[in-house]
């Protein structure tokens, strides 16, 4: 549930974005960048093949097959993207907590897929003078240290 104040914050973050739209047009929708995470189940299954067992032909006992479970292994992703599709996909290791250095860390590496990617031959991102971070994952103060940290 959000509080009051978040709720005046998100609407003046709507508010400025409106306007920065209004006065730069596609320019500036070209120069969002977002992020999110979730996480990832996953599972490895066994193929038939793997699955089975040899077994002399007049066996009486027939090989039990059991109903496949879903494990309970994930992974967390925090994927960063662009008007034009994914920049990053980060997996964490697990046991890893996420705090203000960690996520640093990932801004960091986000940083470096925007600098290294160049869509269209002849403007490369890195080209561009701004880059609108639009995130509501953490909280605010780490997005101010990653910032002043990098001299952005």
């Amino acid at each position: 549930m959000l509080s009051d104040t978040h709720k005046t914050r998100r609407m003046t973050s709507a508010l400025t974005f409106l306007e920065r739209y209004h006065n730069e047009g596609e320019d500036f929708l070209k120069s969002i960048v977002t992020g999110d995470e979730t996480w990832i189940l996953h599972d490895t299954p066994e193929t038939k093949q793997q699955s089975q067992q040899w077994m002399h032909t007049n066996s009486p006992n027939k090989p039990k097959k059991f109903k496949q479970t879903f494990s309970n292994r994930k992974v967390m992703a925090t994927v960063f993207w662009d008007q034009k599709g994914p920049l990053l996909v980060e997996f964490m290791q697990p046991g890893t907590t996420i705090n203000a250095a960690v996520y640093c860390q990932t801004l960091q590496h986000l940083r470096r897929a925007i600098q290294n990617i160049t869509r269209v031959p002849e403007k490369p991102l890195d080209s561009i003078k701004r880059c609108y971070f639009i995130c509501s994952i953490y909280p605010p103060g780490i997005h101010i240290l990653f910032l002043t940290k990098s001299l952005v």
